[in-house]
């Protein structure tokens, strides 16, 4: 999870740059195209830590935890999500105004996260990958949550 947090750092400090520009401006198609650049940025960001993950885990693991890098290469999928979620929070609703939507996505995603938890530890689950997928879809719930008030204050169109 520190490897993955660290390839989201650029995504981070990428939308935090343009996100007083949006505030400014609320140009829809200055925000499409800063998207794009971002996730083509983050699929080749990925596509290098998909290569470097056994020399990372290695290295972080000092060797010992091989098992590591099949749940690496599944955080790759959180990453992407949670990009695209971080893009749709502050720099597009918060900046458009809409920051209800935006709190009300992170509580939403949060109950569906700890409903998982519960629904693991009711049952007595206890795999990482459960975890990892937990996490995954609680990031799905909140990029679909923004995404849909993100067209529904047509800050993003769909043509």
């Amino acid at each position: 999870q520190k490897i993955a947090r660290a390839f989201l750092l650029p995504a981070c400090m990428l939308t935090q740059a343009i996100y007083p520009h949006n505030v400014r401006n609320k140009d829809s198609r200055f925000a499409m195209r800063a998207f794009a650049g971002l996730l083509v940025i983050s699929i080749l960001g990925l596509i290098v830590l998909y290569c470097l993950a056994p020399l990372l885990v290695d290295v972080m693991g000092n060797g010992q935890l091989a098992s590591a890098i099949p749940i690496l290469r599944f955080f790759e999928i959180y990453i992407f999500i949670e990009i695209c979620s971080i893009f749709c929070g502050t720099p597009l609703l918060v900046a458009w105004g809409y920051s209800k939507p935006f709190n009300d996505s992170v509580f939403v995603a949060t109950a569906g996260l700890l409903l998982m938890y519960g629904i693991f530890w009711c049952f007595g689950i206890n795999s990482m990958y459960c975890f990892v997928a937990a996490l995954l879809i609680s990031e799905l719930i909140l990029l679909a949550y923004r995404a849909f008030y993100c067209v529904k204050y047509k800050i993003i169109t769909i043509n």
